[in-house]
């Protein structure tokens, strides 16, 4: 059972990835975790799935109060954090109350943006039930909700105390669901790691050694946060995919595409991009868009106007005064930052891709 230590400047936290001890999750938590209260935010989905595993092993009579929310994106708004954090101010919280973020990476990100700003900010712990959360959303500290203009451009740095990854969560995951998390693994492949890019490519997706493709994911996360904590340099580049992936989420009101799927066609055109401004080669934009079918993502994108989705990319967080900031692939394996890329090569990319999947569909 690795345990992966982030090292950050607060303090260092584990990662503990294995399967199967959600229901002793007490026993790996760092000691002075061990007898604290906690607040446990959930969906009601996992909730009703998981939530006795998780009472027997973490907060038998330590609860202060037991929360749930809608699953799904909406989840991610000012509004439901609200609701959170007058609950907790309701059933007597205080500064030594631990929030856990029980649930995918929705949950993590709300439950980790109510635990930073409550009281000024409380300890986390995030556990996990995603594919796409293990691999990356619990890991590094990003808590936020969604806003009408953007997604997760309100939100904060607040890093966990401790990151429990149990693999037997994602038997109760849908396909999906797990397709779209494995998307996220395999950018952590085509930002250096080649052995596990070659994992993912040499064998279909029910294939994969779960417990080394979540380790492994982990380990190059938390190598990144690690040298940049707070996304000022060599962190960015973890966004392959995200700008375009971004809006195409906020275009379609968070209900066409789920995370992971957004990210995929957002790398595609990250790779068109590359393509036209003479960085990247066809075979490489191949070799990722046969990866993603093979892997079964439904490569479609939306009817939304290219001007609609550069308006909504300009709001992304990453763009700093309307100048976009795109990662785009050298090969597999290495990006690069480029700015200001005029909207003239933006659309004749997005083109280019519509061009080479499978047409527009209705939002």
């Amino acid at each position: 059972m690795p345990t992966i230590r982030v090292e950050t400047s607060p303090f260092s936290y584990p990662v503990v990835v294995g399967s199967g001890f959600l229901r002793k999750s007490r026993g790996k938590l760092p000691p002075e975790l061990r007898n604290r209260s906690f607040v446990i935010i959930s969906d009601e989905t996992v909730w009703g799935l998981h939530g006795p595993g998780l009472k027997t092993g973490l907060v038998p009579g330590r609860a202060e109060a037991i929360l749930t929310v809608t699953p799904g994106e909406g989840a991610k708004s000012m509004a439901e954090a609200n609701r959170l954090l007058t609950a907790m101010l309701q059933a007597g919280c205080d500064r030594k109350t631990c929030v856990v973020a029980f649930g995918g990476g929705v949950v993590g990100d709300l439950a980790g943006f109510v635990a930073a700003t409550f009281m000024r900010g409380v300890d986390l712990i995030q556990i996990p039930t995603t594919l796409l959360a293990m691999v990356d959303s619990s890991v590094g500290g990003k808590v936020a909700v969604n806003h009408r203009l953007g997604k997760n451009v309100i939100g904060a740095f607040h890093q966990p105390r401790a990151v429990l990854a149990d693999l037997e969560l994602l038997e109760t995951l849908p396909s999906r669901q797990r397709t779209a998390g494995a998307v996220e693994a395999v950018k952590y492949g085509l930002l250096g790691d080649s052995r596990l890019l070659k994992h993912c490519l040499s064998r279909p997706l029910a294939d994969w050694d779960m417990p080394r493709v979540v380790a492994a994911s982990v380990r190059a996360k938390a190598a990144v946060v690690a040298q940049d904590e707070k996304e000022a340099g060599p962190r960015r580049r973890l966004n392959l995919g995200h700008t375009l992936g971004h809006a195409l989420e906020s275009a379609t009101r968070y209900r066409r595409y789920l995370h992971g799927e957004a990210v995929a066609l957002g790398t595609l055109y990250a790779f068109r991009l590359a393509i036209g401004l003479g960085r990247a080669s066809e075979s490489d934009y191949e070799c990722v868009a046969r990866l993603y079918r093979t892997m079964g993502v439904p490569l479609q994108l939306p009817r939304t106007p290219f001007r609609r989705l550069l308006e909504l990319m300009r709001h992304d967080k990453k763009a700093s005064r309307g100048r976009l900031l795109f990662i785009v692939p050298v090969g597999l394996g290495v990006v690069e930052e480029r700015i200001d890329v005029p909207d003239r090569v933006l659309q004749e990319a997005y083109e280019d891709l519509k061009s080479r999947i499978e047409g527009g569909t209705p939002e």
